[in-house]
């Protein structure tokens, strides 16, 4: 249950959460459904078998989420293939398509993706998808609920501990009343002054509370009372009060429900109703007494907590219409009645939880396709690790290689990755090869052509100071002095206020054997960068050799 729930929650959108809300609402419809038409079919039957029946449909509305949970076969393709993605990925060879090179980046494992990436589709808000703002309203939803249920306990209680025991003759009256009609559980008789009508409460423990108006009643209005609150504890209705508000708190949402509820109370009423009469009292009697409560109660306004007693559900026309129907069927309920109640449940619920054949090749296939997604990603994961240790070695061993070089050998082959790399859109490149092949004249008017095609938008063409620089000692190294000077001079024009070029300028210079001059575009180096080591440490062999060893020697 954790993982489905994890699973709804998490990841890449699915619209699971919805598929589970419609599912279990279309569920729950249609046993309200089912058992309001059955009940209109039982017009004939007697009011407790109508409450039985709306009892295993509230059983079959509570059960409704746990069988969602347990019967993994249910799922109607409400909305199928929404968020789902409709390409295929392969990972074996992803440059073979387009020929380029691919970089591989690290897995992305968050919940999220940009929309730059292709973000998932679905409304989302802030950092929270509207499938899980659903959830988050319906958790909410049910938490109003259960505190509300909470609060309307906690006022009881209080009624409860401020009421006093009922004695004299209305004890002995409920005491009498208790043993004819066979009650073996025990119950506590109250008296409240903060009560207008008589209620019952507690589910375990039983009270039947009347307002300290009742020392004054008659004994037949006492008898009557009592009757209806000791039939309500008979028939358990606190237990069906409990499961009533459980139902309300899961599924707060769906009308239906609500209604659901409304007519399980209204049938509890009338079998109650029922009971009375079926204890020896006139329907005219019982009828009159109603009225009576009616007009002490006038139309002044009733806590609002009183909603969730036991002995609420039914107005006043509908319950004088039944008392004085003769025709109507009163018999009581029996333990049939409750196994009937429990085989309407599972009639009710094990269709709708475990579904044909067709709903099972749905599940089956969305299993299949959520492991092969996970297949594919763990396929994805294994190519990109095996890339980066490859990249990596790869690596390594460069750094292997180039450590034991000579500055030379360093230099060619930074140059050649260069080329590779940059190819026909490096300036350096195409310059590089002009001065090498035709000279300083044309490499200099292909200088100026590509500075226009670099100012184009559709040119590729780039400008690197690394690339001029790295160019200019390969020319240095190879004894091509004016060349790396020409060179080292177009990227100190290029890049005035790079500190790099001037020293690469003073060492091309010093070699030509320029003293003057390099040692001032040394001296301009240091100047820019104070932490240029290479030209405080030429500087100080130039001062310590001379100008004639340095011209004849070299550094």
């Amino acid at each position: 249950m954790y993982d489905m729930f994890m699973d709804l929650i998490t990841g890449t959108p699915k619209y699971g959460i919805l598929q589970v809300f419609a599912g279990i609402s279309i569920k729950v419809g249609l046993v309200c459904g089912i058992a309001g038409v059955a009940t209109l079919l039982m017009r004939g039957f007697s009011a407790y078998a109508r409450k039985m029946m709306w009892v295993a449909a509230l059983a079959g509305l509570i059960l409704m989420p746990v069988m969602a949970v347990f019967t993994p076969v249910w799922n109607l393709s409400i909305i199928p293939g929404i968020g789902e993605p409709s390409g295929v990925y392969s990972y074996e060879n992803p440059g073979a398509e387009s020929g380029k090179e691919i970089v591989v980046g690290p897995v992305q494992t968050g919940r999220r993706f940009s929309s730059a990436a292709g973000a998932a589709p679905g409304f989302v808000m802030g950092s929270i998808h509207w499938s899980e703002a659903l959830l988050l309203a319906w958790a909410l939803g049910a938490i109003v609920m259960a505190i509300w249920f909470l609060f309307t306990q906690i006022v009881i209680r209080r009624v409860e501990r401020s009421a006093v025991p009922a004695e004299g003759r209305l004890l002995e009256e409920a005491e009498r009343l208790s043993s004819r009609m066979g009650l073996r559980r025990d119950v506590r008789f109250l008296l409240s002054d903060r009560l207008k009508v008589a209620i019952t409460t507690g589910v375990l423990k039983p009270n039947v509370i009347l307002p300290s108006a009742a020392a004054a009643w008659s004994r037949d209005r006492v008898r009557l009372v009592l009757s209806h609150e000791l039939a309500h504890v008979m028939r358990r209705d606190g237990w069906i009060e409990l499961f009533t508000h459980v139902a309300t708190t899961i599924h707060w949402f769906n009308p239906l429900v609500w209604i659901a509820v409304r007519q399980l109370r209204i049938e509890r009423e009338r079998d109650c109703d029922n009971a009375v009469l079926n204890s020896g009292a006139r329907p005219s009697e019982y009828a009159s007494l109603l009225m009576e409560i009616a007009a002490d109660l006038g139309s002044a306004a009733r806590p609002v907590w009183e909603v969730v007693t036991i002995s609420q559900g039914s107005n006043l026309k509908d319950r004088l219409l039944c008392i004085l129907n003769p025709s109507i069927n009163r018999s009581t309920g029996s333990r049939r009645s409750a196994i009937i109640a429990g085989i309407l449940v599972l009639t009710m619920i094990l269709p709708l939880s475990v579904s044909g054949v067709w709903q099972t090749q749905a599940q089956e296939k969305q299993q299949e396709k959520k492991a092969e997604e996970q297949l594919k990603q763990e396929e994805k994961q294994q190519y990109e690790k095996k890339m980066k240790e490859k990249e990596l070695q790869k690596m390594k061993k460069e750094k292997s290689e180039f450590s034991s070089m000579s500055p030379k050998e360093k230099v060619e082959m930074s140059w050649k990755k260069i080329v590779e790399k940059g190819g026909e859109n490096s300036a350096a490149v195409h310059f590089g090869k002009t001065l090498k092949t035709k000279g300083t004249d044309s490499a200099m008017e292909v200088m100026k052509k590509l500075k226009k095609l670099e100012e184009s938008s559709e040119s590729d063409i780039y400008f690197k100071e690394s690339e001029f620089n790295t160019l200019g000692y390969v020319f240095l190294y190879n004894k091509k002095i004016d060349e790396a000077i020409t060179v080292f001079k177009i990227n100190v024009n290029m890049y005035p206020d790079a500190w790099n070029v001037y020293d690469s300028m003073g060492e091309g210079l010093l070699v030509a054997g320029k003293y003057d001059k390099a040692r001032k575009y040394y001296e301009k180096s240091i100047a820019m960068n104070p932490e240029n080591e290479n030209g405080k440490k030429m500087l100080a062999k130039m001062d310590e050799l001379g100008k004639e060893d340095v011209v004849k020697k070299g550094i």
